[in-house]
């Protein structure tokens, strides 16, 4: 990650269940040590595929005006939950278990990049129905950190036009007015 800004790197991973993407690659794991499971499918939330619309609204720890994007798309945000966190510890990320209480999850997941830099990952994500949810994510590398809240709504079903053409939005990452 040399080079690499925090904002940049933590704008790519605040999208990972918004949008397809890769982050950093991770070092490899070390032989023998213990990389826990990201989560019990059966223990994420359960919510309906269709089109949906996230907005997001990032803060730096560096400070500036909050950056906003906003994304639709044809989803289905579990099976994104899922495959997201199976890339991630592909990768060598180290994850705690999943906690859940009602309707919220919590997740925390440490990653290495090849040179070394670790960058630390805490989620919570609040699921109101199955039909909207908010997840608010903390990141830390180094002495920074970066705050993102994603509220997302599903729209509803998704047409054959949808589907051709998702009507994705693409970010705006502009100052927040």
């Amino acid at each position: 990650m040399a080079g690499c800004s925090l904002p940049g790197v933590l704008a790519l991973l605040a999208c990972l269940l918004v949008a397809p993407g890769r982050g950093a690659e991770p070092t490899a794991h070390a032989a023998g040590a213990a990389r826990p499971a990201p989560a019990d499918a059966a223990a994420l939330p359960q919510l309906r595929p269709g089109l949906w619309e996230y907005r997001r609204t990032q803060i730096n720890s560096g400070g500036g005006k909050p950056q906003t994007a906003t994304v639709r798309k044809c989803s289905d945000p579990t099976a994104e939950f899922k495959r997201k966190l199976a890339e991630l510890q592909g990768r060598g990320c180290v994850f705690e278990s999943l906690r859940q209480d009602g309707q919220r999850y919590e997740a925390s997941w440490r990653c290495t990049a090849p040179d070394g830099t670790v960058l630390a990952m805490r989620d919570s994500i609040t699921v109101l129905s199955d039909t909207s949810y908010q997840n608010e994510s903390e990141a830390f590398l180094s002495h920074e950190a970066t705050h993102s809240t994603i509220v997302a709504i599903r729209l509803g079903d998704c047409s054959a036009a949808n589907r051709r053409d998702p009507g994705v939005t693409a970010p705006s990452n502009r100052p927040q007015e």
